[in-house]
């Protein structure tokens, strides 16, 4: 293969790798590092000076046997904001790829000659996974190493573990692995280790960074599947694209007029979109889950941060979006209550990425944040409201990953309740279940219509209405209420128009349940609850 035949785009604008950041905040589902600390890590490394070419190689065109290699930081998002460095990646990777060829690596391809294209004299940066710092780091690396960035990551979102990437579940060789701390090129402590599963990585990498906390400080680089090109070829669900992706969402909000403006074109009304939509430039279906502001946020302080942070709904209290995470978000909540009946179910299950982006105030010049910035502005995010995204990852539906997603709940509800002393509120699911299949059910629709009994004039004085509701989906139950209470099973079901006489006033509730699966009075499958407030005086128009 020819370099003249591979697809590439140069990164050669200082805002280009900042708009990188921007979007693949969004993928790493609430983890990936701070985005305040990718930004300012990117202006210490020189990367967003003036003459700067970072060359961006589509993964199915690099040569079989160009030498790439994974790359990350291992850190609790919290400790490193108290410790911020980039180097240790950059050290980790420099000295993986200054050894020989692993076993590994070298079965793979012994038959084969670095003499294509781009693979003589130059190595390809892999990104581990997706997020702020997670795509900062390989950035600065390529830069500093005259290498290239490869379009490809092990896992398109951001894991609290090496066993929840793509690379774990495909059983791709891992070679040597590099643990490397902070410090000059030429002098800094590492250690290199053989792990053979990617659970013995990950015990080896925690282990090291234990018995030498003096030398890491609780931020490592680390570097491994040290391979050539032809080792991504059988991984059928690598995930591509997820750095054009991010540069393409980060562009978008670096030229809106403000933030709403980047918001309604990132997430724009049905059938509204100009083509630079979320949903547009990444090819899923995004899931718009909840709106609503922080209410409280709870974290663990150790090697990872489990935690979780909850936010209601400005307009309406009762409703509820509780998130879980390790680093990264892995499980949600939505809940519903009247103060005496509460209804719950699980929203995303990992997987599939809990993602935010902000509705009314920009963040760091964008919509997009991580749970570690919380702590350090709760108050910003206290009164900013927040849009909850849902994105699918059905790629990743393999037993393996589920399975290790599922270890990773578990593992985050027990500290909840073993180290932070709180009642989850949720239990671990017994299984998977796709983003699509828990939230088929859409908020319905209400209309309230004055004088819509008989279709007269609408005059001033009038006291008639007409309620409409509307859920247009197939084997669904709408039951309301007018009473305040929660609709639930028991209450009246919505068979057509209902005539309201404004008199008391009073809320309308509203829950459309699947009755496919919500008919034995376990709750788990049905719609957030939409409310309207009843009219309790004549009709008069609007001034």
């Amino acid at each position: 293969m020819s370099s003249s035949k591979i697809y590439q785009i140069t990164l050669d604008k200082p805002e280009d790798f900042k708009n990188i950041i921007q979007g693949a905040t969004i993928f790493a589902s609430g983890g990936g590092g701070s985005k305040t600390l990718a930004l300012k890590f990117l202006d210490q490394s020189g990367i967003t000076g003036c003459g700067v070419n970072v060359d961006l190689i589509d993964a199915s065109a690099v040569s079989d046997t160009c030498r790439l290699a994974f790359v990350a930081e291992l850190f609790a998002p919290e400790k490193m904001l108290k410790h911020p460095d980039f180097t240790c990646g950059a050290n980790a990777y420099d000295d993986l790829m200054s050894q020989g060829d692993s076993s590994a690596s070298s079965s793979l391809s012994s038959s084969l000659s670095l003499s294509d294209g781009l693979s003589d004299g130059l190595s390809g940066v892999l990104f581990g996974e997706i997020g702020a710092v997670n795509v900062a780091v390989p950035m600065i690396i390529a830069f500093k190493n005259n290498s290239f960035l490869i379009d490809a990551a092990s896992v398109g979102r951001a894991v609290a573990e090496l066993d929840m990437t793509v690379f774990a579940s495909n059983n791709t060789p891992m070679g040597n692995l590099v643990v490397a701390a902070r410090g000059d090129v030429k002098d800094h402590f590492t250690v290199t280790g053989q792990p053979q599963t990617p659970t013995d990585a990950e015990t080896f990498i925690t282990t090291t960074m234990k018995e030498h906390e003096d030398k890491y400080q609780d931020v490592a680089g680390f570097a491994l599947y040290k391979m050539q090109g032809m080792a991504l070829k059988p991984i059928y669900n690598l995930p591509k694209y997820g750095i054009t992706q991010s540069k393409a969402i980060g562009e978008v909000m670096a030229s809106a007029t403000s933030p709403a403006d980047a918001f309604q074109t990132l997430i724009p009304p049905l059938g509204q979109s100009d083509g630079n939509s979320l949903s547009t430039i990444i090819h899923k279906t995004v899931f718009n889950l909840f709106d609503g502001v922080v209410e409280s946020k709870h974290t663990t302080s150790g090697s990872t941060s489990n935690g979780m942070v909850t936010y209601t709904n400005k307009k309406n209290k009762d409703e509820s979006f509780t998130i879980y995470y390790e680093n990264e978000n892995v499980l949600s909540k939505y809940e519903v209550t009247d103060g005496t009946t509460t209804i719950r179910k699980y929203a995303i299950i990992a997987p599939d990425a809990i993602c935010y982006l902000l509705k009314d105030q920009f963040w760091e010049f964008g919509l997009s944040y991580s749970n570690s910035e919380i702590d350090t502005n709760m108050e910003f995010f206290k009164n900013s409201e927040t849009a909850v995204i849902g994105i699918p990852y059905p790629d990743m539906r393999t037993d393996y990953l589920e399975a290790s997603f599922k270890r990773g709940i578990q593992s985050i509800l027990d500290a909840i309740k073993n180290v932070l002393h709180l009642d989850p509120g949720i239990d671990c699911p017994d299984t998977y279940i796709s983003i699509e299949t828990l939230n088929r059910v859409p908020k319905p629709n209400i209309q309230i219509i004055p004088n819509g009994w008989n279709g007269d004039k609408v005059g001033t004085g009038t006291r008639r209405y007409l309620v409409q509701i509307d859920c247009p989906i197939p084997d669904i139950s709408i039951r309301y209420t007018m009473d305040n209470s929660l609709p639930t099973l028991n209450s009246p079901e919505y068979t057509g128009p209902i005539r309201y006489y404004a008199e008391q006033g009073g809320t309308l509730k509203v829950i459309a349940y699947d009755m496919t699966r919500d008919n034995t009075g376990v709750y788990k499958y049905f719609s957030r609850e939409s409310t309207a407030q009843l009219p309790c005086s004549p009709w008069t128009p609007d001034k």
